[in-house]
Parts: C-alpha cells; sequence; structure tokens
C-alpha cells in the first residue's frame, strides 16, 4: 500500500505575482525520496532554488505573470508567432520540396517535441 503525506510550513516568504503567504511544501510517499517545493496559497509552486514552475490559476497571478514578462528584459516570442513560423516553415517545405520533404521534417519534429517535453518534465521532477 502507498502511503503519502503533506508538510507545510511557513518559508517567510511572500508571492511576488499575488502577494499571499509561500508556504514550504514537502511530500512524502511510501518508498521514494521527499520532494520538497515552495507553494503560495493561490497555487503559484516554486523550486528550493527559487526557480518558477508553476503559476497559480488566481487571476492576479496571470495578470502579474503576464506583467513580468512584458517588463523582462530578456527577448520572449509569444506563443501564436512561433505558430506561424512554423505554419510559413511547413508551407515552404511543401512549396520546395513537396511531400518528399514533410517526409523528413514530420520525424524531425517529433523528435524535438519528444525532447522538449522530456526537458520539461525532468525539471518539473527536479532532475535538474
Amino acid at each position: 500500500m502507498i502511503d503519502t503525506n503533506t508538510n507545510w510550513e511557513d518559508s517567510g516568504y511572500d508571492c511576488q505575482f499575488c502577494g499571499v503567504k509561500i508556504l514550504k511544501r514537502t511530500d512524502y510517499e511510501t518508498g521514494q525520496p521527499a520532494k520538497s517545493c515552495y507553494q503560495g496559497e493561490r497555487g503559484c509552486q516554486w523550486t528550493l532554488d527559487g526557480d518558477l514552475i508553476r503559476v497559480g490559476h488566481h487571476p492576479d497571478c496571470r495578470k502579474a505573470q503576464k506583467q513580468q514578462l512584458a517588463s523582462d528584459p530578456s527577448w520572449h516570442i509569444p506563443n501564436w508567432i512561433w505558430g506561424v513560423v512554423a505554419f510559413l516553415f511547413l508551407l515552404a517545405a511543401w512549396r520546395f520540396g513537396g511531400f518528399f520533404a514533410l517526409r523528413f521534417l514530420v520525424p524531425a519534429f517529433l523528435v524535438v517535441l519528444a525532447i522538449t517535453y522530456g526537458y520539461r518534465y525532468g525539471r518539473e521532477q527536479e532532475w535538474w
């Protein structure tokens, strides 16, 4: 039988997005090492190193995240632009290479997709 237990402790921090109290969450599961992270009362989560894992579902959290991305000096490309670029790339590949080009592009796309989701899963599991 698998037994799970969660321990909550006050971390002394407040959420940078919505201002609520942040707690240190430690999950204990039978046969697994303890997993710890910081979690705000509205759902925001961070690793113990301070890297953002996920933003809460409260409107204040989403709004603050968008404002932070807008003021962030690093260059951020919205997802809809990536979609347009991918569509134009596939259109150009079909025009100049036909279905023969797509025969090579689809497996390459699937490999990139698998690596991306593998990397995200590893970060979520705190492997790196």
